[in-house]
């Protein structure tokens, strides 16, 4: 019998994926004139420009996010839709986005937050405080989300990169088989990548074998490597330019050493000319970042690089040019 591909052969075959934040907080006092706010935003989306753009950047797939930190999300979801109307819009814009850039043979990554219930006031859920305690109605509330979302994306969607999932969701008590599963009811092909800060929170191993790819949040890179942990405490830039805290050593510096972890794929998220964390922005010389993708791609690593925020999420022109000299240099070899 002939071996079913790695979910996520695709992030290693490729080049660079791009990850875009699509946010949006709506205007209004009433929870009707958000939604109609919402909605006028949403619609007004400049798809056709944002498409080309992403085009000309040359990364092979897109991390694009269906909403964070607002409460709303750019699709309609069955679950939202029937308890708490009004948080979604009409226009599916994520599945717009997917169908798009497939047809130039691109992937798309759908992005959702672990804390969702939080982001509204007066939510119906059961979730509790953001420690990781076990709730099993709220794993049921949230793997029904996610696994509306996948079947209204159904083949319009690759996979999923899923922050911030131990708020909620216990790394010792989920049933990640089954959430996995959910992540993939609409399209059993979708990898997974599920976010407990990893590289962040020094950790290089996946949350669980179910996981496809490593989520591979990076706070800083150094020396074209990741230093391996998060400046919690006080963190400056030393006389040679690099990120530390005051008073503690430095962090560990990490790169990958095989395509696989644990049979999970290999897989980084930075930022590029932009951060995370609440810590000022730092930017990359071209020379350090073409090293840095060549050294993880040497391995079958995959890497993708997080545009800085913008309101219509139409890509830094600074930035946007960096990334497509980037992709240039690293798909010339």
């Amino acid at each position: 019998m002939t071996p079913q591909p790695h979910r996520a052969q695709w992030m290693s075959d490729g080049v660079l994926g791009m990850m875009v934040h699509y946010i949006v907080g709506p205007k209004g006092e009433t929870d009707a004139e958000k939604t109609a706010d919402f909605n006028r935003t949403v619609d007004a989306f400049p798809l056709d420009e944002f498409v080309q753009r992403f085009e000309a950047s040359g990364a092979n797939w897109l991390i694009f996010t269906y909403g964070q930190c607002t409460g709303y999300y750019c699709g309609p979801n069955a679950l939202f839709d029937e308890v708490l109307p009004g948080h979604t819009s009409d226009r599916h814009l994520m599945k717009e986005i997917g169908d798009r850039i497939h047809a130039m043979g691109k992937r798309l990554i759908a992005y959702l937050p672990g804390g969702f219930a939080l982001d509204i006031p007066g939510h119906p859920f059961t979730g509790k405080r953001r420690d990781g305690t076990h709730d099993p109605d709220f794993v049921d509330l949230y793997s029904r989300w996610i696994a509306d979302y996948s079947v209204g994306l159904g083949r319009s969607f690759d996979g999923w990169w899923i922050d911030g999932i131990l708020d909620q969701l216990s790394r010792y008590e989920t049933d990640w088989a089954a959430f996995c599963d959910a992540c993939r009811a609409g399209n059993p092909d979708a990898a997974v990548g599920l976010n407990d800060d990893t590289f962040c929170n020094g950790i290089i191993a996946p949350l669980t074998p179910h996981e496809d790819f490593l989520s591979g949040e990076v706070e800083v890179l150094e020396d074209a490597m990741i230093q391996l942990g998060h400046l919690k405490t006080d963190p400056y830039q030393n006389d040679e330019g690099k990120w530390r805290m005051r008073g503690q050593p430095p962090l560990p510096l990490y790169m990958p050493e095989t395509q696989y972890v644990d049979g999970v794929q290999w897989h980084v998220l930075a930022p590029l000319d932009g951060a995370f964390q609440a810590m000022p922005p730092h930017e990359y010389g071209d020379d350090e970042l073409v090293r840095f993708v060549r050294a993880c791609k040497a391995v079958g690593g995959a890497v993708t690089f997080n545009l800085p925020f913008s309101q219509e999420a139409l890509m830094p022109e600074k930035t946007l040019s960096q990334f497509a000299r980037l992709s240039a240099a690293v798909h010339q070899g």
